[in-house]
């Protein structure tokens, strides 16, 4: 996975740019729990189906949200 992210300063605009990894640990039918690397750190991730549609969920920093896929 390659990130790369462009903002506009006041001086202008600049680039930022890294490289990460996503690792699964764990999966089923329903959910997959990932392994997030980059930047010289790393989260945890959940991706899972509910009655409502797909949800992502980050447990390190408190987040979590339904998400769609079109």
């Amino acid at each position: 996975m390659y990130y790369k992210r462009r903002n506009q300063s006041v001086r202008g605009t600049y680039a930022e740019a890294w490289t990460g990894q996503a690792e699964v640990t764990k999966q089923t039918a329903s959910m997959a729990e990932l392994l997030l690397y980059g930047r010289g750190s790393h989260m945890d991730a959940v991706i899972g189906k509910y009655q409502g549609g797909l949800y992502l969920c980050i447990p390190d920093i408190d987040v979590g949200c339904p998400i769609s896929i079109q």
